[in-house]
């Protein structure tokens, strides 16, 4: 796994990164889930803890791993349980105005989240059926 990212729920809402970048002369706008690279001698696990508090200001609960996707990169997405901070407090180096567009934490309505741009796509059908299911 390259990547590691988090899979947060609290009220019928869903934890997401909200991204606006310029691409070949283009704004995207598109939503991740929050998380990012793993470090040397990290494991993905901790990654994604310490990832969700730079990028959401949160302290998480790693309980388990819901997939692996394979694309650009190889990512493991989790699912976790929120245990302390405040969301919406990250200060994790993609606030830093490195140029590489904006990152805006978001609690998004699970029943909006079938239109909207959510990257990996196959991740987002994957979850909506997962969560119809229960």
């Amino acid at each position: 796994m390259q990547r590691a990212r988090a899979i947060l729920l609290r009220d019928d809402h869903i934890a997401l990164m909200h991204r606006e970048k310029m691409f070949d002369g283009a704004l995207l706008k598109y939503y991740v889930f929050p998380g990012g690279g793993i470090d040397a001698g990290e494991t993905p696990e901790q990654a994604v803890v310490r990832e969700v508090k730079e990028e959401l200001g949160l302290e998480v609960r790693v309980e388990r791993l819901f997939t692996e996707v394979h694309g650009q990169s190889h990512e493991g997405f989790f699912w976790c349980q929120i245990t302390g901070g405040v969301f919406g407090t990250g200060t994790g180096p993609e606030f830093a105005g490195a140029g590489n567009g904006t990152y805006t934490p978001m609690w998004v309505p699970l029943d909006h989240l079938p239109e909207l741009p959510v990257w990996p796509e196959p991740l987002k059908v994957m979850l909506l059926e997962s969560l119809r299911s229960q």
